[in-house]
């Protein structure tokens, strides 16, 4: 049997000492990767206090693509490990979009690059039901849209103009979006209440402002106004909806009371050509300056209406529905009106909005052309074609 030396022992234990250098040594590495690199899954602790910090964007980038050099700058913040960037610009520049939310007690902001979701089918599908998921569809939410058009009904983009305009793909996914959850909603009743269904007044005029008389057009009888003419209200139910001729500059008016005290919003629906705009201190939904002697479908969800304004004006201020009244309907101006009801929900008639929209607007080709300026002035794309207005088409393999 072999002896062991002590100078095998010293060699061994050098080994071992060794090896557990180097084992701590990658564990540090590991750590300190982890710690910089790896998302934040804890609350974020302040150590320091944070200095101010210029970010200047795409400096190399431009001198790469022979650009001139960007003088885009960005104020931001540092605590000398970290540096950060004002979300206002992660939003415009990557397109992304972000939320308060409640989690329990601690409140959370939520950063989304997507509004994509995966629906698990939950019965066969039937072709003359619901159109794929987009009963989950709540398409007038999206930031995106301006509006509800008060003449067509439908969807109004600001993808690529500000001031809004008709995208057919987002006005195909709204309507299918209200088909669908009118085939899911098929055995429960709508709530309504009748103003004036064509047939009778339900609720009395009461002033000498306005009078039935028959329509030549549609030969049945209609209220026309000469000058103010109110409905007092009082109502929980959201959707208005109402057949409108404005025979000279004739508006109408929607008041809606808050849970706040004596806060009462009003908004208006004007014979102007801009779809969503502030006149004179005045909200303003425009049906169109030439409309005169045209009956007009109209319907309003003032909820959502209520959710654009305060969009409009960065207001971080939302109404829940239930905190919603509807007091007094208005007309005023020289004008006709009749159908009037007030509803809980109003799904088919809007799905018909998106359907009527499409007959009034394909071209001779079977399509839907786009009439706005994609990339106008290369501005978001620099090395990409400017797109003149009618170019870019829609088509119904789009849809989804």
């Amino acid at each position: 049997m072999g002896r062991i030396s002590l100078k095998n022992i010293f060699f061994i234990l050098l080994g071992v000492l060794g090896l557990v250098y180097l084992v701590y040594k990658n564990r540090c590495n590991v750590e300190s990767q982890k710690s910089l690199f790896e998302p934040i899954t804890e609350p974020y602790k302040e150590t320091s206090k944070l200095d101010n910090l210029t970010c200047v964007l795409n400096k190399e980038v431009s001198k790469n693509i022979g650009f001139k050099l960007s003088n885009k700058k960005i104020f931001c913040k540092t605590d000398g490990r970290e540096v950060f960037i004002p979300f206002s610009f992660v939003k415009n520049y990557y397109e992304a979009r972000g939320d308060y939310v409640q989690n329990g007690a601690s409140r959370d902001f939520e950063i989304s690059h997507s509004y994509s979701k995966v629906y698990t089918p939950k019965s066969k599908y039937d072709p003359s039901g619901q159109f794929m998921h987009f009963k989950s569809f709540n398409v007038e939410s999206r930031s995106r849209v301006k509006c509800i058009s008060a003449s067509d009904g439908v969807p109004v983009s600001t993808q690529w103009s500000p001031a809004g305009y008709y995208y057919p793909t987002q006005i195909a996914q709204f309507s299918l979006s209200h088909f669908s959850n009118h085939v899911a909603n098929l055995h429960k009743e709508a709530q309504k209440i009748l103003i004036e269904d064509g047939d009778s007044i339900k609720i009395a005029l009461e002033n000498n402002a306005a009078d039935r008389v028959i329509d030549q057009e549609s030969k049945s009888l209609v209220i026309e106004f000469k000058d103010t003419l109110d409905f007092h209200v009082s109502s929980e139910y959201l959707i208005l909806c109402l057949d409108f001729k404005s025979i000279d500059e004739a508006a109408f008016k929607i008041f809606v009371e808050t849970d706040v005290k004596d806060e009462t919003i009003v908004l208006n629906y004007f014979p102007v050509d801009e779809f969503l705009s502030v006149r004179n201190d005045e909200i303003v939904f425009g049906f169109g300056s030439k409309t005169d002697g045209e009956w007009l479908r109209i319907t309003r969800d003032v909820a959502t209406d209520i959710d654009k304004v305060l969009s409009m004006k960065k207001s971080p201020h939302r109404y829940k529905k239930t905190s919603l009244k509807i007091s007094l309907l208005q007309f005023s101006g020289h004008g006709q009106v009749t159908n009037i009801s007030l509803s809980n929900e109003e799904h088919l008639r809007m799905f018909f909005h998106g359907a009527k929209w499409f007959l009034k607007n394909q071209d001779k080709n079977g399509g839907w052309p786009s009439e706005v300026v994609f990339n106008k002035d290369r501005k978001k794309y620099p090395k990409a074609e400017e797109i003149p207005a009618g170019k870019g088409r829609f088509s119904l393999k789009q849809v989804g």
